[in-house]
């Protein structure tokens, strides 16, 4: 089952989220070493069956676990620049937007969590796919505290389980950064 979790770090620098993402994910598959694919993607050497994506807006972070490959992305609901569409978005999802501020965000985020669901990240060009178009993967989009959240996997037939756990609950050592 997949399980998300959401943290609000009030005053949290970028590295400090993700270093607070790396060690709840070492602390939830019970492993130390975190390795990175070509492009960057994280991943557990001793546990492959454990797949994580993290994310980060802010002074936030979400982390999401799971038994297969998968993507996630949260940005901070603002005014969409919609040149930005126009510039990344292919025209079946211009369309949809159509000066949408929540559908701008919800194609944003969905596009982010594909490229980190197959380990490209940045390196595929946004304007090079839609996300109306990939077969065979899922889409979960919600917004949460302000934040639009989407995920990406090849399924997600079981319920995708919001945690709003505290991370000290699960780590009573302060990371340091």
């Amino acid at each position: 089952m997949p399980y998300l979790y959401f943290e609000h770090v009030p005053g949290a620098s970028t590295k400090v989220l993700s270093d607070l993402g790396y060690a709840l994910a070492r602390r939830l598959a019970d492993v130390q070493i975190v390795a990175f694919g070509e492009h960057g993607k994280p991943y557990f050497i001793a546990n492959p069956y454990c797949h994580f994506s993290l994310s980060h807006s802010g002074e936030s972070f979400a982390l999401i676990t799971h038994d297969a490959p998968i993507g996630i992305d949260i940005e901070r609901l603002r005014h969409a620049d919609f040149k930005i569409a126009r510039r990344f978005f292919t025209q079946d999802e211009q369309d949809y937007v159509d000066g949408d501020n929540f559908r701008f965000f919800e194609i944003w985020t969905k596009k982010e969590a594909y490229v980190k669901y197959t380990g490209e990240g940045l390196s595929r060009p946004f304007s090079s796919f839609s996300v109306f178009k990939l077969d065979g993967l899922v889409f979960e989009s919600r917004i949460r505290d302000g934040f639009m959240i989407s995920i990406c996997a090849e399924r997600l037939k079981e319920r995708v389980y919001l945690s709003y756990r505290s991370f000290q609950r699960f780590n009573d050592k302060k990371i340091k950064s």
